[in-house]
């Protein structure tokens, strides 16, 4: 499970960006978290570095008090959209 306050360092720290992040396309899930029995919903995970959008592909499963849940390569895919989008695009500070 990752909270979008620890993802949004971990994308700070790979554009240098500060991230905005939009769940969409969110809907009933089927799986129960694995923290308590609460079933989680299902969305896309939308990030914005300034005026650029990325979304990465992967369907994601959210528990309202823990967080998303990666599977298997999932965030590793997160990391590598946000990389391609910017592109090189950034300015280390």
């Amino acid at each position: 499970m990752v909270s979008l306050a620890d993802l949004s360092p971990a994308i700070d720290e790979l554009v240098q960006i500060e991230p905005k992040f939009e769940l969409i396309d969110q809907r009933p899930g089927k799986r129960a978290c694995p923290r308590w029995s609460q079933t989680m919903s299902v969305c896309h995970l939308r990030v914005v570095l300034m005026e650029e959008i990325a979304t990465p592909r992967p369907e994601l499963d959210r528990c309202l008090e823990h967080g998303l849940w990666f599977d298997g390569e999932e965030l590793a895919k997160v990391f590598e959209k946000v990389r391609a989008k910017m592109g090189g695009r950034w300015q280390r500070r």
